[in-house]
């Protein structure tokens, strides 16, 4: 009875999963769909939501269910305070980077681009711990670190409390506190992902290069936003492979657009296009050297 009680619950989360993957299924019926935000990547503050959330829901079945094979019927006693903290903290990261990404493409101060854009980053497990530019967020990986840890030990805690209400004389199977450490952790890393979320405003972004490929000295136009209104307000320059390139000299320069003629560049290879505004470099898209 007691391993049927683990069964219900991955059940009943199995069941929920499926139940969004099909209401999902226009986005993508994959799992990793499930967790994806606005931009079509995956969102690590939907992720770590929807892993208290599962928690929550795993852990009040199973030990539902155990009670009632042990002749408990009557109903759970109070959801313990430190769950429901969980669950709040959980939907603060969540909440809040929704505001903060609408607040700031409608204002203008930051363009999120989106996973159906050129050179975007992939759409993989990966993005959960990657900025929008494919590269590790050091604050998305504490988060997802101390959620992975709190969750472990909170399953872990309450599979102990439901095996030893089997045992005999053993206590009736409740759930079960989290350790208010880990509370104080994962709320501080919670704090610190939103933290760099407000400080991420005035970045500049690529999102497109047009045309992708051709020789020298074909007009090459970087489209994106955050690339001032001229050049020179900004100690505007473009980068190639990260690096400024002074035979780069656009003829054209604005906020959302940069056009350059393609200097003298080695044929037959790959090269990224960035731009470095007031210090501030943005992502990079590749082009193709004819």
């Amino acid at each position: 009875m007691e391993g049927l009680a683990y069964a219900l619950g991955v059940l009943v989360l199995a069941t929920l999963a499926l139940v969004v993957m099909l209401a999902n299924a226009g986005k993508g019926s994959n799992l990793l769909a499930m967790f994806n935000g606005a931009d079509g990547r995956p969102s690590s503050s939907k992720f770590q939501f929807f892993l208290w959330t599962a928690v929550a829901i795993y852990a009040y079945i199973a030990v539902f269910f155990a009670r009632l094979f042990l002749g408990h019927h009557e109903p759970l006693p109070d959801i313990p305070g430190s769950l429901l903290l969980a669950m709040g903290f959980s939907a603060i990261p969540l909440v809040t980077a929704k505001a903060l990404t609408v607040q700031y493409n409608d204002t203008g101060k930051f363009a999120k681009t989106t996973a159906a854009q050129p050179n975007a980053p992939a759409t993989t497990w990966a993005a959960i711990v990657q900025d929008d530019n494919g590269f590790v967020d050091l604050t998305k990986v504490q988060m997802i670190a101390w959620t992975f840890i709190a969750v472990a030990v909170y399953v872990g805690r309450t599979v102990a409390l439901i095996h030893a209400g089997f045992l005999p004389s053993g206590a009736v199977p409740t759930l079960t506190d989290i350790d208010p450490a880990l509370m104080v952790l994962s709320g501080l890393s919670q704090g610190t992902y939103l933290g760099k979320k407000l400080v991420t405003t005035t970045m500049p972004q690529v999102l497109t290069v047009s045309p992708s490929s051709g020789v020298p000295p074909v007009a090459v136009t970087l489209a994106g936003s955050g690339f001032g209104a001229t050049q020179n307000a900004g100690g505007g320059l473009v980068t190639v492979n990260g690096k400024t390139n002074q035979a780069i000299v656009p003829t054209l320069w604005s906020e959302t657009s940069i056009t350059f003629p393609l200097p003298p560049l080695p044929p037959k290879s790959v090269v990224r296009f960035g731009v470095v505004v007031g210090g501030q470099q943005s992502n990079q898209v590749k082009f193709t050297v004819q």
